[in-house]
């Protein structure tokens, strides 16, 4: 009997239920059934993502956030079967082989109950997109001999599985559907070099047709689409420096003769080592490529060794039959504290319709997943201006969140770094509000508060909003919140020549075109993005909003900027916009899920002494307040913000979540939670 563990380790407590279609929480907000809504959860991701007009030329944008648990195992491998549907397999530590079928609905995954279906090592599974799967693999280990089987998709999250039938000798055997009725396969020989082969199927009579040695080549993984095209990635047979070269090649299959004509092959800007030296590959019928290996790079922490990662490649597969790779910037391997200390190494992809799923296992300790849409993040909102957010305003949408956005850097080394991106990368990554906290020599600063004399400064104010000029200079039509508050060591005073004025006036100067009049004709989160946004603007719009003391509020000479109170602000002028931003003030995660879902339960949108005065917008407060480093807690709370807010409908007054609020934004990926949700909302 196959033992399942409850816990990857101790930090992440009962979020992790969410993920076997257990939906819990506050009373008070409807739950959406994690198994039953599945189908209509695929609707969700399928409205979020239809409407990306670039999606058929751009090459995918890939993330891969921080990964969650989801079973004990090695060796993963993972496909879309169907429409939002996914199987995946692994071996078990004895050397049986298991399956799940999972279903994407948001951007996570719900994974049904594992089943055993063979013995052996080495799985590779791959779906025809109609229910039907292919699946090699190796006898075990020791033994030479590779086996198949066929399966199709049945009710209830099972296979139904034909009978297991040895074809060739080797290791390392993958797989890959070319249309319904072909599969495409590689594997190596003792030596290493590379061979292909091509399966043909007629109802259930499969023939194998003789392939061709590659030249060269270890590791493969292989990947086909439905028009004929096919990609090989490989490792080189010669280490540079202890690392191995990644190649490509591309193939041109002839369905008719079950032969593939496969071109040379061509590096790949990516190293991978030997030990755990595997890659994944998917290409979809768009010709767009994902690649996800087994990376490793020196640790970013003193003591630790270095560390196995995922790395990622994406592109687009051109005419001229080469991948045309996106910028290096996205080569690099993630800064994730989560893969530093976890050491997540046999990597397995599979993308369909707009979204990716990555496997991959934590060095012998378990099996971790994670989920990413294929997206134009730069330009979310501007994409669905005439879709999903159509007709909202402010109050009615969800946005990604950046907290102590200015603190990227800092003067303490890793004390008090709260981001790991500048802010023309956190607005191209997705992230449309920004806290951010001026020093009276106006730099973003972190510390204990004010008047304790120490704290940590992080980026200057006026590189911050020379990033934000450039990003909108671009022509994204999109909604960008500055929220300046915690000012340090001094007060805002409307004095010539104060931090607050100076402030004031490098806004006006730096973002003048962006900026927004709303003539006091209604609250400014009851504006529709239409007016914010109107029909033939090629620009977007910046909105500053000043947490300013007592009843001092920005006054008629600060044009397009406006005055914050917090939700328990006593003062009644100056409310342009009011927020609900209580956070946690814990270290535990599972007491912060409770208290943000607690309090998102309970907002009825009023304010808590002026009862006159609205509270527009409800900040979740996802983050956790270590007493040191921000990163060590920041991937523990961000791999459960997609579980968790998946399953979160409108509380009992109508209201949502309207601000995603995380540290290290990258590995939570809120702007793909916040498309989804303002799908689903």
């Amino acid at each position: 009997m196959k033992i399942r563990r409850v816990m990857p380790f101790a930090l992440v407590t009962a979020s992790y239920m969410l993920l076997t279609g257990c939906a819990h929480g506050p009373a008070g907000i409807p739950q959406i059934s994690a198994a039953a809504g599945a189908a209509s959860d695929r609707n969700v991701v399928a409205r979020a993502l239809d409407i990306h007009p670039s999606a058929a030329t751009e090459p995918p944008i890939f993330t891969m956030p921080t990964p969650d648990y989801y079973d004990d195992g090695y060796q993963p491998s993972v496909t879309f079967v169907s429409n939002g549907t996914l199987v995946e397999e692994h071996v078990a530590s004895n050397g049986n082989l298991w399956y799940h079928v999972g279903y994407i609905g948001a951007d996570t995954v719900t994974w049904d109950t594992s089943h055993q279906y063979d013995d052996g090592v080495q799985p590779s599974v791959t779906g025809d997109g109609k229910d039907h799967v292919f699946e090699v693999h190796r006898s075990g280990e020791g033994s030479d001999r590779l086996y198949y089987r066929t399966g199709t998709l049945q009710g209830a999250g099972s296979v139904k599985w034909g009978t297991s039938s040895h074809y060739f000798d080797g290791y390392n055997p993958v797989a890959s559907f070319s249309g319904p009725k072909l599969v495409l396969e590689a594997h190596t020989n003792g030596s290493g070099l590379g061979s292909w082969d091509v399966a043909t199927i007629d109802g259930t009579t499969i023939r194998w047709h003789s392939g061709e040695k590659f030249d060269d080549g270890y590791h493969p993984s292989i990947a086909a689409n439905a028009r004929g095209s096919a990609l090989e990635i490989e490792r080189g047979s010669k280490a540079i420096y202890g690392a191995y070269q990644l190649y490509y090649r591309v193939g041109h299959i002839n369905a008719a003769t079950a032969d593939v004509a496969w071109d040379k092959r061509h590096d790949i800007f990516g190293l991978t080592k030997e030990s755990d030296a595997f890659s994944s590959v998917s290409l979809d019928d768009a010709g767009h490529v994902i690649v996800l290996y087994a990376c490793e790079y020196p640790s970013l922490y003193a003591g630790l060794t270095n560390s196995y990662g995922w790395c990622t490649l994406t592109g687009t597969l051109g005419a001229d039959n080469l991948v045309h790779w996106v910028g290096p910037r996205v080569f690099a391997p993630p800064m994730n504290y989560f893969v530093e200390l976890h050491n997540l190494s046999s990597p397995g992809v599979a993308m369909e319709n707009g979204a990716a799923v990555g496997v991959a296992e934590q060095r012998g300790k378990g099996l971790y997943y994670a989920t990413t849409l294929l997206v134009d993040r730069s330009n979310w909102i501007g994409d669905r201006l005439t879709t999903s957010l159509k007709g909202k305003t402010l109050r009615e949408i969800v946005f990604p969140g950046s907290h102590d956005a200015g603190m990227y850097k800092g003067s303490l080394g890793f004390s008090g770094v709260a981001q790991s991106q500048n802010f023309y990368e956190q607005l191209t990554g997705g992230q449309r509000y920004f806290d951010i906290r001026p020093d009276a020599n106006l730099y973003a600063w972190h510390g204990p508060g004010e008047g304790y004399g120490a704290y940590v400064t992080g980026a200057s104010i006026h590189s911050i909003l020379a990033d934000v000029e450039r990003y909108m200079r671009e022509g994204h039509r999109e909604v960008v919140v500055l929220k300046f508050s915690h000012w340090g060591g001094f007060t805002p005073t409307a004095d010539a020549g104060s931090p607050y004025i100076k402030l004031t006036n490098m806004i006006q100067s730096t973002l003048g075109a962006y900026l927004y009049d709303n003539n006091g004709q209604r609250r400014l989160a009851d504006t529709p993005l239409s007016t914010l946004l109107p029909p033939g603007q090629d620009r977007g719009v910046v909105l500053p909003v000043m947490d300013l003391p007592g009843s001092f509020k920005t006054g008629t000479g600060a044009k397009g900027i406006y005055t914050y109170r917090d939700w328990d602000s006593d003062v009644k002028d100056g409310t342009e916009i009011t927020v609900y931003d209580q956070y946690s003030n814990t270290t535990s995660l599972s007491r912060m899920q409770d208290d943000q879902l607690d309090k998102l339960a309970s907002f009825d949108g009023t304010m808590e002494h002026v009862k006159s005065v609205p509270c527009d917008l409800f900040l979740l407060s996802w983050t956790l307040t270590p007493t040191a480093a921000i990163r060590g807690s920041a991937a523990a709370a961000d791999a459960t913000l997609a579980p968790k807010l998946s399953i979160v409908g409108r509380n009992k007054y109508g209201r949502i979540p309207n601000v995603l609020f995380v540290d290290f934004y990258s590995w939570a990926d809120p702007a793909d939670v916040a498309i989804v949700a303002n799908a689903r909302f």
